[in-house]
């Protein structure tokens, strides 16, 4: 009886130490994390989204995936730009459109340079740069692959933007996606050609998407907008 006791006291110290051996290897998750090709935000083990301060910067991460976001965005109406780095910029003047001290886009109709959009290349250029398209024939790509998208299994359905034509005379769009990152990228590049309009263009690219109607053009600022509905959500802009 005293030996089986024995062996009872046992298993339980073992079970015990097991126990408590665990909970001091238990690790808690903060702050930034790179995974998946992006950067994340975590606090007690809990990803992040949204607008984040981190060291007196602001960062603002993917509402879906908690992604770190970089480049031009658009949050509740107002336009931010982010730095490489995530952090939001203010204060200052980004490729002509000045940063107020929340970061939003202070529009102002009084200067040139607010009232029109930019050239073909200057949109190829901050495509490439801040929004990481890449060169595809005569056009531009914008797909989770990067340069390696003729490697894709799957091929075209697997890319996000696919620009056909860039020129100062049009610009051919098509959107293959309709997922929150994808959207906002389309929604800065409206806003690149139509600065402090892309509201009102996205509106009509809405529209037009759930009036069931195949093809159609509208005259919008100074260009026509010739929208055709490929099926799948897919969506061909020209702009000219």
């Amino acid at each position: 009886m005293i030996k089986r006791n024995g062996i009872i006291s046992c298993a339980l110290a073992l079970i015990i130490s097991g126990a408590l051996g665990q909970t001091a290897n238990a690790t808690t998750t903060n702050g930034w994390n790179q995974s998946n090709g992006g950067w994340h935000y975590y606090q007690n083990n809990t990803l992040k989204t949204g607008w984040i301060q981190d060291s007196g910067k602001w960062y603002y991460l993917n509402p879906s995936t908690g992604t770190m976001q970089t480049g031009w965005f658009q949050d509740s109406g107002a336009w931010y730009y982010l730095n490489s780095d995530g952090s939001m910029a203010h204060d200052t003047t980004i490729w002509g459109y000045y940063l107020g001290s929340n970061g939003a886009w202070v529009s102002t109709t009084s200067s040139s340079t607010y009232a029109k959009g930019k050239t073909a290349s200057e949109i190829r250029e901050i495509l490439k740069r801040d929004y990481k398209f890449v060169d595809y024939n005569a056009g531009l790509l914008l797909s989770p692959y990067g340069k390696d998208y003729q490697n894709v299994i799957g091929g075209y359905v697997n890319y996000q933007i696919a620009i056909s034509e860039i020129d100062d005379n049009a610009i051919k769009i098509n959107i293959l996606k309709t997922d929150s990152e994808t959207t906002n990228d389309f929604k800065a590049i409206l806003n690149i050609i139509f600065p402090d309009k892309a509201d009102e263009v996205y509106s009509i690219v809405q529209n037009f998407m759930s009036s069931g109607v195949q093809q159609n053009s509208y005259s919008f600022d100074g260009k026509t907008l010739s929208l055709y509905n490929g099926g799948n959500s897919q969506i061909f802009i020209s702009i000219k």
